[in-house]
């Protein structure tokens, strides 16, 4: 028996035992049809297809044929198998098909519809065998695309897996592997004319069939290696947040050392630099917030709340762990994409509203711009108003200059109505006295709650 003949019926027993569901026995022999599949390759091989084709199809791996293909869809029936394991899958599946089969079985016109492609054995929200091989039949340049997309989600189920058992390194490290990938994709498929998205998509992914989907998989990918960093606590993932890196030292094994000796940092950027050059790719957006071949509109809206909620759980992140300068520059990102998305809603005047709270207050986040505009209001608007006024005060020692001394009185206000240097009459300008006190007391709160906030919110 050949070495090829062996591995693939070891594939075969494999199938077998998956379809009498003996996921266990069926996870084993995958992972030993991987290695062996994976041996036939061997060492020279450089990354490209070895073009050595089995000939036989069996219906256990729907006729891909190289060595690559073969050792590929073995370790993702294996990864599957597993899922398949996991009680909490396992649970859920089982009621929702119990229910979906009553509901089916007394309902005539609603359908209760339940995974039922090859390998999700009429229970799993997983990929099928169809929907795993669906680009490698194509010709030549385009399964190796293909192969780049299974890459990716490779990585990302990989991510999602770490993430939920609270392996937050690893998780931010696959996060980021693979949002790189889906990056490289995104910008193969955007600079080839008229090039399709291959295969069918599963449940959770069908923005990938949308034009520049693959860069909103690589925003919420990058997104989420943000937030698995912050919960890991490990000061070299959460410096990769905000810090610039290269795909190189994000790759597992790398030391100080290491990248210290990489020769240049092209490309490197941040996790949030990517999470929003992706996005503005996505919507079609420059940096500076205006858009190249389109104006912003209600399509856009729900897009830019999404990036505003993931912008809103990094700050806060930053917030838990009292990197309090990280989660105000967080805070002050997610109102510049909040005024566009007023824009796109056509929400005019609630856009023009925030831009002048930014400038005013950093939209509630700088307590020295506050100072500043309250500085302004008392120093130049009030004073003004009193002398517009005509105030009429008998003062004490006063100047030569009536603005000056409106500006002297318009601060003593700020402190206290009893003034022994200025005595007014007239109604209004006891009016914007007691105003303008008011209004002071206001500011120092608003500095003081500025100053202590956590930006947990």
């Amino acid at each position: 028996m050949t070495h090829s003949s062996y591995a693939l019926r070891i594939l075969q027993s494999a199938g077998r035992k998956e379809e009498s569901k003996d996921f266990e026995g069926a996870y084993a022999l995958y992972l030993i049809a991987a290695d062996s599949f994976e041996n036939l390759i061997g060492p020279q091989w450089s990354g490209s297809d070895p073009g050595d084709r089995l000939g036989k199809k069996d219906p256990y791996i729907d006729g891909l044929g190289s060595y690559l293909d073969n050792a590929c869809f073995a370790l993702m029936r294996a990864g599957q198998c597993l899922e398949m394991l996991q009680p909490w899958r396992s649970h859920t599946a089982v009621w929702e098909r119990l229910g979906n089969l009553l509901g089916n079985s007394v309902s005539s016109g609603r359908k209760f519809r339940t995974p039922n492609s090859p390998g999700q054995h009429r229970m799993y929200h997983i990929i099928s065998y169809e929907e795993w091989s669906a680009g490698l039949h194509a010709p030549s340049e385009e399964a190796k695309a293909w192969r780049s997309e299974q890459q990716a989600l490779a990585y990302t189920w990989g991510a999602e897996e770490a993430d939920s058992n609270g392996r937050y390194v690893l998780a931010a490290r696959l996060y980021r592997k693979a949002g790189s990938v889906w990056v490289d994709i995104g910008r193969r498929t955007s600079s080839t004319p008229g090039a399709e998205v291959l295969g069918e998509r599963d449940l959770n992914r069908k923005h990938l069939n949308e034009p520049s989907g693959h860069m909103k998989e690589a925003a919420r990918c990058f997104y989420r290696a943000s937030i698995c960093a912050l919960l890991s606590g490990e000061s070299a993932m959460i410096a990769f947040v905000s810090s610039p890196w290269t795909e190189d030292e994000n790759e597992w094994g790398r030391t100080s050392e290491d990248v210290s000796l990489m020769p240049g940092r092209e490309g490197a950027a941040s996790d949030l630099d990517r999470l929003r050059q992706c996005w503005f790719s996505y919507l079609d957006v420059q940096q500076n917030g205006r858009l190249t071949g389109r104006t912003l509109d209600v399509s856009h809206v729900a897009d830019l709340e999404d990036y505003a909620r993931q912008l809103s759980d990094i700050q806060r992140a930053y917030a838990r762990l009292g990197e309090r300068r990280l989660a105000i520059a967080s805070y002050r990102s997610r109102h510049k994409v909040l005024c566009l998305r007023d824009v796109a809603a056509g929400r005019r005047f609630r856009s023009l509203r925030r831009r002048a709270s930014s400038f005013a207050t950093g939209n509630g986040s700088s307590v020295l711009r506050s100072l500043g505009s309250a500085a302004i209001v008392f120093i130049v608007v009030f004073p003004g108003a009193f002398v517009s006024l005509g105030w009429g005060a008998d003062v004490v020692g006063g100047s030569e200059v009536p603005f000056l001394d409106a500006v002297v009185f318009s601060l003593d206000n700020v402190v206290t109505l009893n003034s022994t240097r200025y005595a007014t009459d007239g109604l209004p300008v006891s009016v914007l006295q007691v105003l303008e006190a008011y209004l002071g007391y206001s500011v120092l709160g608003y500095v003081l709650w500025l100053a202590l906030r956590s930006y947990e919110q």
